[in-house]
């Protein structure tokens, strides 16, 4: 397994290492995601504990253990097993749309070529028509945008059935790899339908299909897909979350706790990485008249 290979003494200096060499690449990869909120933290995020973690300088003030498990760090094999998922999933993602439903002509969006860089806006298509490549068109995912609330992303693209007679039988796609564990179920996680419905909204579509893709190809068909009527209450809900941030912040105050972190023994409370800080009053207290007294900034 990686992960008892990475406990291992790593090999130093000129040792052949593809493990090692591989560990310290991943490391050093930055994130490139664009500024702004993005439909994937939404869900669960709570106003209050996001300002806590987003104050600059508040490691001065008091121990927090903020780190993203996503982030890649060396000689940490749980990290890097969720670099190598990340990756994994974003090849399956072009697979799917660059080999099955971009050529089936079922994928709507934008496409690059890799000859002469020209873009286009609409379906696959064996040529360039600006440079005449011949299968040079690649798949570009669509950049989502909320100028008023700065929620930001890309979608997977817009899946148009062959017998699509207007927008209203287009949807939003978003594709997912899911392990043999999830097939037994293939239980529909509510985080999941929230962000899509989010990129419906602001895409202003109607429909929304979640893909689900066999990534351990055990299973007799290896897709899954779920089929939803748009519904505006998660965007809806997301806008009124940052709206309260920006509120507060605006203020240099923080909101109040959440009604289900005020029951004890809350699984949420339980959970969140600030809960300690959060609901501890004496600390807070402290945070805030830093942050009133310029000593903190939201990043």
């Amino acid at each position: 397994m990686l992960a008892d290979l990475l406990k291992k003494e790593q090999p130093k200096g000129d040792v052949l290492s593809p493990i090692r060499d591989l560990n310290t690449f991943l490391s050093k990869r930055v994130d490139n995601r664009a500024d702004g909120w993005h439909p994937s933290q939404l869900y669960d995020m709570c106003p209050r504990a996001e300002m806590i973690k987003r104050l600059d300088g508040i490691e001065n003030y008091i121990a927090l253990n903020l780190s993203n498990i996503a982030d890649v760090t060396e000689n940490n094999p749980e990290s890097m097993r969720h670099a190598v998922m990340f990756d994994v999933g974003n090849a399956v993602h072009y697979w799917i749309q660059n080999r099955y439903f971009g050529p089936m002509g079922v994928l709507k969006g934008a496409w690059k070529c890799l000859k002469c860089g020209n873009r286009i806006w609409g379906f696959w298509a064996r040529e360039c028509q600006n440079c005449g490549g011949v299968h040079t068109l690649e798949f570009k995912e669509i950049p989502i945008h909320d100028p008023i609330h700065n929620i930001v992303g890309h979608s997977d693209g817009i899946y148009v059935p062959k017998w699509a007679k207007s927008e209203d039988d287009e949807a939003v796609i978003d594709i997912k790899t899911a392990g043999p564990h999830w097939w037994k179920t293939k239980y529909i996680d509510k985080k999941y339908v929230y962000q899509i419905m989010i990129y419906t909204g602001l895409m202003g579509l109607k429909k929304a299909i979640l893909f689900f893709v066999d990534k351990a190809s055990t299973e007799p068909c290896p897709f899954y897909e779920h089929i939803m009527d748009y519904d505006p209450v998660p965007l809806k809900d997301a806008r009124e979350k940052i709206e309260i941030f920006n509120a507060y912040a605006g203020k240099k105050e923080f909101p109040m706790r959440c009604a289900e972190c005020e029951i004890p023994g809350n699984q949420k409370c339980k959970k969140c990485p600030v809960s300690h800080v959060c609901m501890t009053d004496s600390i807070m207290d402290k945070i805030q008249d830093s942050w009133k007294n310029n000593r903190l900034e939201i990043k």
